[in-house]
C-alpha cells in the first residue's frame, strides 16, 4: 500500500538555515526514509524558488505565489483524501 502525505508550509524548507526550515526538512527526510511519498506545497515570493535538493525526498513539489493573502482554499488531493484545507 502506498502512503502519501501532503505537507503545506509557508516557506520553502531549503536551505536549512533557520529553526523552521530545519524542523520541516528533518520531518520530510524522516518520512521519506519510512517510505512515505511526500507531496510538498509551499508559498513562494519569486518564480525561481524551487531548490532541486527537495526532489530527492519529495514525490512532487508545488509552489504557490505569496503576493496575495490566501484563505479558505480548496486543494484537490489524491483520491480518498480530504479535499478541504484552510491555508495558513
Amino acid at each position: 500500500m502506498n502512503r502519501h502525505l501532503h505537507i503545506i508550509c509557508n516557506n520553502v524548507p531549503w536551505p536549512v538555515n533557520n529553526s523552521k526550515s530545519v524542523d520541516i526538512f528533518c520531518q520530510i527526510e524522516a518520512l521519506y526514509k519510512q517510505g512515505i511519498k511526500i507531496h510538498l506545497h509551499y508559498l513562494c515570493s519569486n518564480q525561481n524558488c524551487h531548490p532541486t535538493e527537495l526532489n530527492r525526498y519529495c514525490e512532487s513539489v508545488h509552489t504557490y505565489p505569496s503576493e496575495k493573502q490566501i484563505t479558505n482554499t480548496s486543494i484537490g488531493l489524491d483520491e480518498g483524501y480530504n479535499k478541504i484545507f484552510t491555508a495558513l
